[in-house]
């Protein structure tokens, strides 16, 4: 599955940052949400790739994320 953008994720107790990075490698967006914030982000956010570090609460984002039509791995 090809995807427009790719999405790395870094996981935190509060703060989730997040990275939008075109096919190109051009770096999109940069910052950081709120857990419900990023929930929105990826309600709206188009079909992508997104990579989540490995940690404890990687599998439930990654699983949200799958809900919302994103292709989600665990690294």
């Amino acid at each position: 599955m090809t995807h427009s953008t790719t999405v790395g994720v870094d996981l935190a107790k509060n703060v989730i940052q997040v990275s939008v990075v075109s096919v190109r490698g051009k770096e999109l967006l940069n910052r950081s949400f709120t857990r419900a914030k990023f929930a929105e982000f990826l309600g709206k956010q188009k079909s992508a790739l997104v990579a989540f570090e490995s940690c404890a609460s990687a599998h439930y984002w990654a699983r949200a994320a799958k809900r919302h039509g994103h292709e989600a791995r665990i690294i």
